[in-house]
């Protein structure tokens, strides 16, 4: 598994974790969101494997 590390600036409309849950969703996987105050926030998107 690859992870990736992104700094996001606090901008924009808000409508980028919808958007990202709807197309996870669609695919039959889901987001796990953790978080710790004063270290950060990780975002994992898991989706299911194609066979």
């Amino acid at each position: 598994m690859t992870e990736a590390r992104i700094q996001v600036k606090k901008e924009g409309l808000g409508l980028g974790m919808n958007i990202a849950k709807a197309i996870c969703e669609l695919h039959g996987g889901h987001i796990v969101v953790r978080s710790a105050p004063g270290v950060g926030t990780a975002i994992t998107m898991k989706l299911p494997i194609l066979r």
